[in-house]
């Protein structure tokens, strides 16, 4: 294990300033229609449904920087389901087996190939409720979102167009009502995110990748009322 960090990190030493350059806008959008069209051709329920978009600063700025942030989502499926067996298959994985076998995502024996999957999903449904912890006084409204319970892939993609190498962070919804909170989460900006979550903490809520929630902690209260609808001209509604 420790050799095969050491060959990745060579590698990363080697096409450094590749890594390191702003990816072409003709390049970004390759990566986007690849991942989205690998994805519709696989062997997975409803697989024409998935769809891919840009997240992080590549949203933000309306260009990529030295990376490509996309996030993959459907509207009727989570990010794995159970098999036959009832073992999970996660949708990460069939993809990044197939950009691998097609060239355009570098193998973990090669480049820098960091995936995280959430095994647990399937028997605990909402497992980041009970890091409503994260949202506390005391976490300034910060959220690592490498911790989320998203499923992710970080790593470096090589240009059909070019053979330049890329680097690219794939993260997959992880159920299909959380997608305007992970699209929230990954696009920030980082200081907005830490905003909203303070803001969030004062309300007695709890904002995150994945939900907004009531946190119910409270002192001397069992409800927490907030207004939805304030905007001059309009019904003012509060949900409690």
């Amino acid at each position: 294990r420790s050799g095969q960090r050491l060959q990745q990190l060579q590698h990363s030493l080697q096409f450094w300033e590749d890594l390191q350059a702003p990816v072409p806008a003709a390049d970004a959008h390759a990566m986007l229609t690849t991942v989205q069209e690998v994805v519709r051709a696989l062997s997975i329920p409803h697989a024409n449904g998935w769809h891919a978009e840009f997240v992080g600063g590549g949203r933000t700025r309306g260009f990529a920087g030295h990376d490509v942030d996309l996030l993959l989502s459907h509207a009727e499926e989570m990010a794995s389901f159970l098999d036959g067996n009832g073992q999970p298959v996660f949708v990460i994985n069939l993809l990044l087996e197939e950009l691998v076998r097609r060239g355009r995502v570098l193998p973990k024996t090669e480049a820098y190939h960091n995936k995280k999957t959430a095994r647990y999903r399937h028997e605990t449904p909402r497992p980041y409720l009970s890091d409503l912890h994260m949202a506390n006084e005391t976490s300034k409204g910060y959220e690592n979102l490498h911790h989320d319970h998203h499923d992710k892939f970080f790593g470096i993609w090589r240009s059909a167009r070019t053979s330049k190498l890329h680097r690219i962070d794939i993260v997959v919804c992880s159920h299909p009502e959380e997608l305007p909170f992970a699209r929230l989460g990954w696009t920030g900006t980082r200081t907005l995110n830490r905003m909203m979550r303070l803001r969030a903490i004062e309300l007695g809520l709890y904002l995150g990748a994945h939900c907004i929630v009531a946190r119910g902690d409270r002192p001397g209260t069992t409800e927490t009322t907030v207004v939805v609808e304030a905007r001059p001209g309009r019904r003012r509604e509060m949900v409690t």
